[in-house]
C-alpha cells in the first residue's frame, strides 16, 4: 500500500515536439521508414524521446477521408531542446518524406495531446512486451500486420517505445523496477467494439507469437494488464532479487495475501 509520494519536478514550460505520419500502403517503403527509425534512434541524446506507431485505420464512415481506409508508420517525438537543435535532430526523419508533419515547439501542457487519446472511456485490448534489437525480419513482420490488403479488422495500434536513458541506469534509490536492458518496449492498443474482444485478444497473441524471436521474455510492472494476471507472468516483470524481495515483504505485511485483486506477489515465507 503506497501511502506518499514525493516528486521532483522539471522547470520545463516548453518541449519541441509532435508526430510524422508516413504513408503505409507500400510494404516496402513503410519497412524503409521502420529500419531509418530504428537506426535514427539509437543515435539520439537523452534529451530526445520517441517511438514509432504502426497502424491500420477501417474503412468507416465515421473517420476523416485522410484516414478512412489507410495504412501509416507515425513517428512520435518529444525533446527538451530549443526548436533550432529539434529542428536538426529531426531533419534525417524529415529527409524521408513525411506526409504529414506537426514537430514544433509547444506548451508542455500540450504534450498528451501528441498521441490523440481518446477523452472518454474506450473499450481497447492492451498487450505489451520488451524487444531485442530489432533486424529486417523482425521490421518486415512487423509491417505485414498493416498491409492493406489484409481482410477486415480488427486494427491493432502497434508501437515500438525507445527504451534506454535514465530507465537503463541503476537508480539513487534503490526500488523493484529491475528490467532495463530492453531497447524497446511494444505496446499494443487494439479497439474492442461489441463483441470483437476475442478477436482482439487473437490478433494480439498473432503479433507476439511472431515476434517472440525478439521477446526478451521480460515485462514492465506499469503494464502489466488484464491478461497478465497470472503470477508467472506478474513474475516477469521484476529481476529475480527483487521479485524474492517482494513476495518475503508480502509475507511479512500481507501474510495472507488480502491485497490480492491485483497483479499478485503471493507471500513466501522464509524456509518455504
Amino acid at each position: 500500500m503506497v501511502t506518499a509520494a514525493e516528486i521532483d519536478l522539471v522547470p520545463l514550460r516548453s518541449v519541441y515536439a509532435g508526430e510524422l505520419y508516413y504513408p503505409g500502403e507500400d510494404p516496402a517503403y513503410a519497412a524503409h521508414v521502420v529500419r531509418s527509425y530504428l537506426a535514427w534512434a539509437k543515435e539520439q541524446p537523452e534529451e530526445m524521446s520517441s517511438s514509432v506507431t504502426l497502424l491500420r485505420f477501417p474503412d468507416a464512415p465515421h473517420l476523416p477521408d485522410e484516414y478512412r481506409g489507410r495504412s501509416f508508420v507515425l513517428v512520435h517525438i518529444v525533446c527538451t531542446a530549443d526548436e533550432e537543435r529539434g529542428d536538426r535532430l529531426v531533419e534525417p526523419l524529415r529527409a524521408l518524406a513525411p506526409e504529414k508533419d506537426t514537430c514544433a515547439t509547444m506548451p508542455y501542457t500540450q504534450v498528451t495531446e501528441i498521441h490523440h487519446d481518446p477523452k472518454h472511456p474506450v473499450s481497447v485490448h492492451f498487450r505489451s512486451a520488451l524487444l531485442h534489437e530489432l533486424d529486417d525480419v523482425a521490421v518486415e513482420t512487423l509491417v505485414s500486420f498493416i498491409d492493406p490488403a489484409l481482410p477486415g479488422g480488427p486494427f491493432p495500434n502497434i508501437e515500438l517505445r525507445h527504451l534506454g536513458g535514465a530507465l537503463s541506469r541503476p537508480p539513487e534509490l534503490a526500488h523493484a523496477v529491475g528490467v532495463r536492458d530492453a531497447p524497446f518496449h511494444l505496446w499494443m492498443r487494439t479497439p474492442t467494439p461489441d463483441g470483437t474482444a476475442d478477436e482482439a485478444r487473437r490478433v494480439s497473441d498473432e503479433v507476439l507469437k511472431r515476434l517472440r524471436p525478439w521477446d526478451t521474455g521480460d515485462l514492465l510492472p506499469g503494464f502489466l494488464f488484464d491478461h497478465d494476471s497470472d503470477p508467472e507472468r506478474v513474475r516477469r516483470a521484476y529481476a529475480e532479487p527483487d521479485y524474492r524481495r517482494l513476495t518475503r515483504l508480502k509475507a511479512e505485511y500481507d501474510p495472507h495475501n488480502l491485497f490480492r485483486i491485483n497483479h499478485n506477489i503471493p507471500p513466501v515465507f522464509d524456509g518455504a
